[in-house]
């Protein structure tokens, strides 16, 4: 509890119960307003972070496109390429967890899963599996 010392005009936070009781006897008052210069965050001031998801057309460093969904949150990053159909396939550990395989963490929107189905039907010259094909993957020298 933050609380002004009436006799010196002082501010300082204190244990609740102690600046209650410096209240409850006059010698003090409850500060109300928040017009502190540093300012911690108060309960219930947390707001979780909303996950953006995108598909998209992302370029490699060789050149080549590949159709892809995106997964922000925070700065975290996430990009799964491949198949549409196990976009939210998970991996069975021998200890009985699960991970997700596109490494999002946690499963792709429907919506987003049914743009990116869409756009992978649409667009064969983008979908991840036709580049290996066209990549050279060693020196000819």
């Amino acid at each position: 509890m933050r609380i002004r010392i009436k006799q010196s005009g002082a501010e300082m936070a204190i244990e609740n119960s102690a600046g209650a009781a410096l209240v409850a006897t006059g010698l003090a008052e409850r500060i109300e307003s928040d017009d502190r210069r540093v300012k911690l965050p108060r309960p219930g001031d947390f707001k979780p972070l909303e996950p953006q998801w995108n598909v998209l057309a992302v370029d490699s460093l060789e050149g080549l496109r590949f159709l892809a969904i995106e997964f922000r949150i925070g700065n975290h990053r996430a990009v799964y390429f491949g198949d549409p159909k196990l976009v939210n396939a998970k991996l069975r550990t021998p200890l009985g967890g699960e991970s997700f395989l596109s490494g999002f963490g946690r499963p792709c929107p429907p919506q987003v899963c049914e743009s990116y189905t869409n756009a992978w039907a649409a667009n064969p010259e983008l979908r991840g599996t036709d580049v290996r094909d066209r990549a050279s993957y060693g020196s000819s020298n």
